[in-house]
């Protein structure tokens, strides 16, 4: 192994030490039954005792693999998507019948690599009908659904509840959004619905009347 190693001092190799230690580089000097000698891409030079060493491969790829193969499936195609708990951080607006801000988390389970179940909860300030304030606290079930398991891929996520109104009325909360993540950061736009207030006024009187709102919404999040 170490006269053929010699012979192709030339090319790039991979060493590796009994002591677990990888180096990558050139062979440029080989002592028969002493040490060789790897100089690395950045210019470092290594001197290894024979006796330190396991053993050399030309095809670092290859070597990956079939020794590590589970472990690169992994980190190329399942970026944060292995089952167990999974967790976002949203914060987004909204325009329609209401025009505002809004922040959430959403917390749950990732199923599959594909299908994420979880809860969550918000809290929006908004401009209702009427120039009326709505402070209201979304608590809602959600679903959601990767359509690949890289580490960017597009998503659907639906989510139902109910919103308990601080300034406004009490009722019931759903969206339906479309959205993209790269990595662990998120973007999603979509619809919603949720208890609004509509004021008016007549001669003597004035009214407030509940009715469901319909908002375009654009969201930021995170995932952890």
């Amino acid at each position: 192994m170490l006269v053929a190693a010699f012979s192709s001092a030339m090319a790039q190799e991979t060493i590796y030490l009994k002591n677990g230690s990888i180096i990558k580089g050139n062979i440029t000097e080989f002592r028969p039954a002493q040490s060789l000698t790897v100089e690395t891409t950045d210019g470092s030079s290594f001197v290894c005792n024979i006796n330190e060493i396991e053993k050399i491969t030309r095809d670092a790829s290859l070597y990956k693999s079939t020794q590590n193969k589970s472990e690169r499936d992994d980190s190329e195609t399942s970026f944060s998507l292995n089952k167990g708990y999974r967790g976002f951080v949203y914060s987004g607006f909204m325009f329609g019948d209401m025009n505002g801000i809004d922040v959430f988390t959403i917390h749950g389970y990732q199923l599959h690599r594909k299908i994420f179940v979880g809860g969550g909860v918000g809290l929006r300030y908004a401009d209702d009908i009427g120039d009326d304030t709505h402070i209201a606290a979304p608590v809602f079930g959600d679903f959601r659904f990767d359509m690949l398991n890289g580490r960017t891929s597009p998503y659907i996520e639906v989510r139902a509840g109910v919103s308990l109104a601080i300034k406004g009325y009490n009722g019931f909360y759903g969206s339906f959004m479309t959205g993209c993540r790269f990595k662990r950061f998120q973007v999603e736009m979509g619809l919603e619905t949720i208890p609004g207030q509509d004021s008016y006024s007549t001669y003597s009187n004035e009214y407030n009347e509940k009715y469901d709102a319909v908002n375009f919404v654009i969201n930021v999040g995170c995932a952890f």
